[in-house]
């Protein structure tokens, strides 16, 4: 057996993980927070506000995830992804002569060839 076939099975398995365990921790939390509260309030009454304070706290969540980590977490992308550093490099580098580009572009460059060379 392959060992890529192995390596982009566990991959798929740990994506699928964190698509279906929110799923079932919701659906604990949910029974364990009625089971509680029951006899308090009836389940017409407690599935509504739930449901509602569940979308604002989700809600939250993302967007400061969207906001903080996100970008991060695409930045650390970017960085592992050699092959397209090494294109985004060689078409950068055809833009023009040395003379007429300007210290970003300089920077950029080499940003790109660090990428494509495995050093960042």
């Amino acid at each position: 057996m392959d060992r890529t076939f192995i390596k982009r099975r566990y991959y798929d398995m740990r994506l699928g993980g964190t698509q279906v365990s929110p799923i079932i921790q919701m659906a604990n939390f949910v029974a364990i927070s009625f089971l509680y509260i029951r006899h308090i309030i009836p389940i017409e009454v407690f599935a509504p506000i739930f449901l509602i304070l569940g979308f604002i706290a989700l809600s939250y969540v993302g967007v400061r995830f969207r906001k903080h980590q996100a970008s991060t977490d695409y930045d650390m992308l970017f960085e592992k992804q050699t092959q397209q550093a090494k294109i985004l490099y060689q078409i950068m580098k055809a833009l023009g002569d040395d003379k007429e580009r300007s210290d970003e572009f300089k920077e950029q460059l080499k940003y790109l060839k660090g990428i494509s060379e495995g050093k960042i």
